[in-house]
């Protein structure tokens, strides 16, 4: 058992539901039609299999201890294989392996239930929330989505689901710069006034950012 591990496990499924509050709170109701009630527990339930005997030492050892010693790599191997054969918020879950000589691809794209889907990005979005930078997701999709293997449908589903998110950061974050930038722009009071000796007023783009950055750790803290 590695405490390292554990506590790493508790973080990453404490995020996904983090993730997923958010997004329910923030994202169009829309997005969220057809999602049932158990459909929400199985996302807060994420990743039990991780602390099965199939995965968890895998892991811990893959991450914790040599990843470079041939054993390692392939007990992990194995024990990726395992979870993403009874994860269905793994795009690979829904991928069929075909044999058929005749067929271009040798595999078949099986449309996700949207329920897996939220999950899935719940899942990427989670090591934002742990590095504390919400926005990385769209960086580590932009690198990835040519490998990433999804029916059409699903596609279109997941990059609506993105593209949500991305609208709804933009707003809590730059809303919130523009509500500041208000309050310094017009005090209640002639004593609130924040401006330099010059009658410059204070909150410049190195101020701007550095309130971006406290809303992110906020956000990534609390979850609100």
């Amino acid at each position: 058992m590695s405490e390292k591990y554990d506590n790493y496990l508790k973080e990453h499924i404490g995020n996904v539901e983090k993730g997923y509050k958010w997004m329910k709170n923030h994202l169009p109701k829309e997005i969220f039609d057809g999602i049932t009630e158990n459909d929400e527990w199985n996302i807060v339930q994420h990743d039990l299999s991780k602390y099965g005997k199939e995965e968890y030492d895998a892991y811990d050892d893959y991450f914790y201890g040599d990843k470079n010693d041939a054993r390692v790599k392939d007990k992990f191997n194995k024990a990726w294989l395992h979870h993403i054969h009874n994860n269905p918020h793994h795009w690979q879950y829904w991928l069929l392996v075909e044999d058929d000589p005749e067929n271009d691809r040798n595999f078949v794209c099986i449309e996700m239930p949207k329920h897996y889907i939220i999950e899935m990005v719940c899942d990427w979005w989670a090591f934002s929330w742990a590095s504390k930078n919400l926005y990385e997701i769209f960086d580590w999709y932009r690198a990835h989505f040519m490998n990433i293997k999804l029916h059409m449908k699903s596609q279109i589903y997941l990059e609506n689901v993105l593209s949500e998110l991305k609208k709804a950061l933009d707003e809590e974050i730059y809303g919130y710069v523009e509500q500041k930038r208000f309050e310094f722009e017009h005090p209640l009071s002639p004593l609130l006034e924040h401006s330099d000796s010059e009658g410059d007023l204070l909150i410049d783009d190195e101020e701007e950012a550095k309130l971006i950055d406290e809303l992110l750790d906020e956000i990534s803290e609390n979850g609100r």
